[in-house]
C-alpha cells in the first residue's frame, strides 16, 4: 500500500502539489470576501442628547467599532426639533463619519448657545460641511459675542459726580438664559448708557447680548 502511494506521488506529484495550491487560494479567498464585522462608524450629531435609530438600534456619540460592513438607514430626533434621515454605507477597514445637527422651527441655532457639548458636535460637522453658511454665521456670530470676555470687566467712575458702573461677564447665573450674558451694576441709572458707550468703544454692540442684574448700586 505505501509503495503503491509513493508510487502515486511520484508519477503525480506535481498534480497533487497544484491541485493542493489551488485549494489554498480557494480557502483563502472565501475567508477574504466573506465580510467580518470591521466596520467603523463615529456618530456626532447635535443636540448630543438627540435620539440617533440605526437599522432599529439605538446610537450616542462616540465611535462605534467592528461593526458589519453595509448599507444603513439613521433617523435621528429630538423633542421641539426637525428630524433627519440619512443613509450611509459601511465598508471593513474604514471609518464612517455620522455628523448631523437638527434646529428648532423658526428658532434656529438658539437652543446650542446654552449648550457647549452640542457646540463642540456643531463645530466637528462645519470642519466637514464648510459650504454650511448659515451654521458658519452662526458660530462666528457666537464665538464674536463670548469674545467680549476678554475686555471685561468695564469700570467707569465719575469724577465730580460720584457716578459708577461695572460691566462684568455672567456664564452661570439663573437669569442668564444664554451664555454670553452681560451684567451691568451702577449707582445710578444714568450711568447705563456710559456702560453701553464703553461697549461701543471696543467695538462691541450692547443689543447683541443679553443685559442682566441691572442695580441700583455696586456689589
Amino acid at each position: 500500500m505505501m509503495s503503491k502511494m509513493k508510487l502515486f506521488l511520484k508519477q503525480h506529484g506535481l498534480v497533487v502539489l497544484l491541485v493542493t495550491l489551488m485549494l489554498m487560494i480557494l480557502i483563502l479567498s472565501v475567508v477574504i470576501l466573506v465580510p467580518r464585522n470591521h466596520a467603523n462608524l463615529a456618530v456626532s450629531v447635535a443636540p448630543v442628547d438627540a435620539d440617533v435609530l440605526i437599522n432599529g438600534q439605538v446610537y450616542e456619540n462616540g465611535m462605534f467599532r467592528n461593526m458589519a460592513p453595509g448599507h444603513y438607514t439613521a433617523v435621528i430626533s429630538r423633542n421641539g426639533f426637525g428630524s433627519k434621515t440619512v443613509e450611509f454605507d459601511l465598508k471593513n477597514g474604514e471609518v464612517v463619519h455620522l455628523n448631523e445637527y437638527l434646529t428648532k422651527p423658526k428658532l434656529g441655532f438658539d437652543y446650542y448657545e446654552t449648550d457647549k457639548d452640542s457646540l463642540l458636535a456643531l463645530r466637528e460637522y462645519l470642519s466637514s460641511h464648510e459650504e454650511d453658511g448659515e451654521l458658519k454665521v452662526f458660530l462666528e456670530d457666537y464665538d464674536r459675542k463670548k469674545s467680549v470676555k476678554d475686555i471685561l470687566p468695564l469700570e467707569y467712575e465719575d469724577e465730580v459726580t460720584g457716578g459708577f458702573y461695572l460691566v462684568d461677564f455672567r456664564e452661570e447665573s439663573p437669569a442668564c438664559k444664554k451664555s454670553y450674558c452681560l451684567a451691568i451694576s451702577t449707582s445710578d441709572d444714568v450711568y447705563n448708557e456710559p456702560a453701553f458707550a464703553a461697549l461701543r468703544a471696543q467695538e462691541y454692540n450692547p443689543e447683541d447680548y443679553e443685559i442682566i442684574d441691572v442695580s441700583d448700586r455696586c456689589d
